[in-house]
C-alpha cells in the first residue's frame, strides 16, 4: 500500500501545467520523518528557514510518523490552490474530510412524554400538596434521563478509545504532505519546476523517472 506525502503552492494555471507533469508519478526518498497527517509540514520559501519547525514538531508528536527518513514513496498527485502547491506522496495523508474521525459523540436522551406532561402539570397546578407530588415524579423522570445520558457518555468514551487505535493505525499508512506556502502572488507566479525541486532538496531526493 502506498503511503502519502503532500506539498502545497499557489500558482497560475500555466505554472501548474509545468509543475504537475514534472513531478507526478515520480519516486522520492525522504530526508526527514513526515508526520502522519494530511497537514504534513509547511515550507515558506521566502524565509531564511523555510521549514516551520514549531508546527513540524507539534504534528509529529501529536500524530506520529507516517513516512520515515530514508523511505522511498511515490508522488501520486500535484495540486495547486491559492498560494500553495500540494505534492501527494502515496495518496496524501490521513485526516481529510472523508476520513474517519477519532472521536465518538454521545447521544443525549430526549425528554420523555411523561416528563413533558409532568412539567405541564406543574405549571398549571396550584395545590401545594399536589405540586410536591408532581415535583417528586418529575425529579425521578429527570434522574432516569440523566442516568441514560451518563451511560451514553461512558459508552462514547470507550468507543472513542477503540476508534483512536483504529484511526492511529490508518494514519501510519496514510502518508503525509509538504506544504510550500508563498507569501506573495508574485513569488508564487515565478515558481518553476527547477525552483521547486531545489527548494525540496533538503527534505526529499528525487529518483530517476
Amino acid at each position: 500500500m502506498f503511503r502519502k506525502l503532500f506539498v502545497l503552492v499557489a500558482l497560475p494555471a500555466i505554472a501548474l501545467t509545468q509543475i504537475g507533469p514534472a513531478f507526478e508519478a515520480r519516486m522520492v526518498k525522504l530526508k526527514i520523518d513526515m508526520p502522519a497527517t494530511h497537514e504534513g509540514i509547511d515550507l515558506h520559501p521566502e524565509r531564511d528557514q523555510p521549514l516551520d519547525r514549531n508546527s513540524y514538531q507539534r504534528r509529529t508528536k501529536q500524530f506520529g510518523i507516517a513516512i520515515h527518513s530514508g523511505q522511498s514513496i511515490l508522488l501520486t498527485k500535484v495540486k495547486v490552490k491559492d498560494k500553495v502547491i500540494e505534492f501527494h506522496l502515496g495518496g496524501g495523508g490521513y485526516g481529510t474530510f472523508w476520513d474517519e474521525k477519532e472521536t465518538v459523540s454521545a447521544s443525549s436522551a430526549y425528554k420523555s412524554s411523561r416528563e413533558r406532561s409532568l412539567e405541564s402539570q406543574l405549571r398549571s397546578q396550584k395545590d401545594p400538596s399536589r405540586r410536591r407530588s408532581i415535583e417528586s415524579s418529575l425529579r425521578s423522570e429527570r434522574q432516569m434521563r440523566e442516568r441514560k445520558n451518563d451511560r451514553a457518555r461512558a459508552d462514547a468514551v470507550v468507543a472513542t478509545e477503540i476508534r483512536k487505535e483504529r484511526v492511529g493505525a490508518k494514519r501510519l499508512d496514510g502518508g503525509s504532505r509538504i506544504n510550500i506556502k508563498f507569501e506573495t502572488e508574485a513569488a508564487a507566479q515565478s515558481a518553476t519546476p527547477d525552483f521547486v525541486q531545489k527548494l525540496l532538496a533538503s527534505y526529499v531526493s528525487f529518483e530517476a523517472p
